[in-house]
């Protein structure tokens, strides 16, 4: 029950253009419309895809939630508040030194580093975001978003791209 909302949302965005393009396909080739047959096929393709990838996203971010405490945005996207008595602009150059961005840049008005990463085979790149919290003088911020807002899955790269930027700035103390 947990995650029947993701499953079915995984259902639909599966299930239905493949019934589309299905749909298409035949009437080009045949000339007739099957609506059974292309019903048939969205729902057995949108099942099987909805419950493979949606479970072994879930096994991948559950085991990489385990690691620490985190705030789960959505099944794909993390948001962490970590403590650091280093300055946003120290973070920032262990980060341009140990990480391997696409692209990293400080903004100190804003107290902000907004980094991209590249694509991988968990997904097509994500963005993210370290800023320091108004209130405090040693809490942070760690968002990873995926680039792309139509992912729906991420295999806990997000995760992954948070645990691996606190162990930098751990190790950088």
């Amino acid at each position: 029950m947990k995650y029947l909302k993701f499953y079915l949302k995984l259902f639909l965005s599966f299930g239905i253009p493949f019934s589309i393009i299905l749909g298409i396909a035949k009437y080009i080739e045949t000339v007739a419309f099957n609506w059974q047959y292309m019903l048939f096929m969205g729902i057995g393709f949108g099942l099987l895809m909805s419950l493979f990838l949606g479970t072994f996203h879930i096994t991948m971010v559950e085991d990489e939630l385990k690691k620490g405490n985190y705030t789960v945005l959505n099944l794909h996207s993390q948001n962490k508040i970590i403590e650091c008595h280093l300055s946003i602009e120290e973070i920032y150059e262990l980060l341009k030194e140990k990480y391997d961005f696409k692209h990293i840049i400080l903004n100190k008005n804003e107290n902000i580093i907004k980094a991209k990463i590249g694509m991988s085979m968990q997904s097509w790149g994500e963005k993210m975001g370290i800023s320091k919290l108004a209130n405090s003088q040693t809490e942070y911020q760690i968002k990873s978003t995926p680039l792309l807002f139509s992912t729906l899955v991420d295999f806990g790269k997000n995760i992954k791209n948070i645990n691996q930027v606190i162990e930098i700035i751990q190790d950088g103390k």
